[in-house]
């Protein structure tokens, strides 16, 4: 199991607002996204906030990376 998925499993999310996106239309190849998480992990409140990008593969988009705000 990776870490990441790890920490995700032990997390508990409550809250996803999309503050931003950029691309992503019909004939677009990537699309970006700048979002807020907020999840419950051993009791506390904690957000996470990321600039995503995302790529068209086979018909569907798929994350591809991002990189955490500061």
């Amino acid at each position: 199991m990776s870490d990441i998925q790890a920490w995700a499993e032990g997390c508990t999310f409550t809250r996803l607002e999309i503050l931003q996106c950029s691309l992503g239309g019909p004939t677009d190849k990537i699309g970006k996204v700048e979002f807020r998480a907020h999840y419950r992990e051993s009791g506390e409140m904690h957000v996470m906030q990321e600039h995503s990008r995302f790529r068209r593969y086979r018909g569907q988009w798929v994350y591809y990376d991002g990189t955490f705000a500061d």
